[in-house]
């Protein structure tokens, strides 16, 4: 039986692919996978959607909704942990969220653990983790996430040196000294 949450975001899916959208300069949008690769979706162009960021924000959620009133343990897992990254801070430490919704989704990723049996999510296999590592290989290391306190950067406009997390707040984009 399908629930309220798969079938609004079939309807999204469905909307967006019968637009045959294509990516350009005027509109944005982001591949969503509409059976997600996780859960055994292929790469195919038939199991792909272009989506606005908010449809899939909303396609996400909708995706652990469901999982999680249908009791699928592996469901709850993958669309859990993805709904929380979907929460995560942009690389231009944009905030993507609201508190209402980092909250659900700081509980999807904690009940996704707790199903799990461990403090930390870990790929089911060595084939994930080695496709991970190639992603990642010869992007510098703020590119891989948000760079560890510790290390110091120097902000282009004022020249300031200082911990990662309080010189992207406070300058870059936010630098009192841009002309």
């Amino acid at each position: 039986m399908a629930t309220k949450y798969i079938k609004a975001y079939i309807k999204i899916c469905y909307n967006a692919k019968k637009e045959n959208r294509k990516k350009n300069k005027d509109t944005y949008y982001e591949k969503h996978h509409i059976k997600p690769k996780s859960l055994g979706g292929s790469d195919y162009k038939s199991n792909l959607v272009l989506l606005t960021g908010r449809e899939h924000y909303i396609t996400h959620f909708l995706l652990y909704k469901h999982y999680k009133s249908i009791n699928n343990k592996n469901g709850i897992i993958k669309m859990g942990y993805s709904f929380f990254r979907m929460c995560q801070i942009t690389q231009n430490n944009d905030v993507r969220y609201k508190s209402k919704n980092y909250e659900i989704a700081k509980n999807a990723v904690a009940n996704s653990n707790k199903l799990l049996n461990t403090g930390k999510l870990k790929p089911e296999s060595i084939e994930i983790a080695r496709k991970m590592g190639l992603a990642n290989k010869g992007k510098p290391a703020w590119n891989k996430g948000l760079p560890s306190p510790q290390r110091k950067i120097v902000c282009p406009y004022c020249n300031k040196e200082g911990g990662a997390a309080n010189m992207r707040r406070y300058h870059f984009n936010n630098c009192k000294f841009i002309s």
